[in-house]
């Protein structure tokens, strides 16, 4: 297979002020440096003495694997069923090692050790825009919830007027006392929020 290759900076040339130039095309493709050098670099940790030659012999390399890859899509080896197959076995061990590594495990023990350490407990009044003939009145319930407001900022008991004006139902029992959670809440410890939050509900 015939590709017109064109290398446009020599290797040895290859620098990181060169990272945005295009280092070489085949076809209607282009390759930038700044990836031929970031493929150069975490392939080639260990010190060398002769970067130039270092550089230009990965180079090669790099451009043999890019025309191979090419000429695969090209022969469409990539709708093959059987590498089909490989790729998504290969994906899958992947997926398995990554998720039974011990660290990363051990990370989110930690972290969801951590959480639970902080839990909030948050108890609402829910005030529902729809009226029960089915009519949606917002201004109905803005003025529910300022009257609300006023009554707390008074001093008035917020488990009381939860059980007493929540349109959930089921704050008659808990008072509008919600499941611990790990949200971040714009509100700290024992304040209000006035602002209402829209639910599906």
């Amino acid at each position: 297979m015939k590709k017109i290759l064109t290398v446009i900076i020599a290797a040895a040339g290859i620098t990181a002020t060169a990272a945005s130039q295009t280092l070489f095309t085949y076809g209607k493709k282009a390759v930038d440096a700044k990836d031929f050098l970031k493929a150069y670099n975490k392939n080639n940790t260990a010190p060398v003495k002769n970067k130039a030659q270092s550089i230009q012999e990965y180079l090669d390399l790099y451009i043999k694997s890019r025309l191979k890859i090419q000429e695969a899509y090209e022969r469409r080896y990539d709708t093959l069923p059987s590498l089909i197959m490989e790729l998504s076995n290969l994906r899958t061990q992947i997926t398995e090692n990554y998720l039974n590594d011990p660290t990363f495990s051990a990370r989110l023990v930690n972290e969801a050790f951590q959480r639970s350490q902080k839990d909030i407990h948050v108890s609402h009044i829910f005030i529902s825009f729809r009226r029960p003939d089915g009519i949606t009145d917002t201004l109905a319930a803005q003025q529910k919830r300022d009257d609300i407001l006023q009554r707390l900022a008074k001093g008035e008991d917020f488990a009381a007027l939860a059980r007493q004006l929540s349109d959930d139902t089921s704050a008659r029992k808990n008072s509008g006392a919600r499941p611990p959670c790990h949200w971040q809440l714009a509100c700290g410890p024992g304040l209000l929020t006035s602002s209402p939050g829209n639910s599906i509900f």
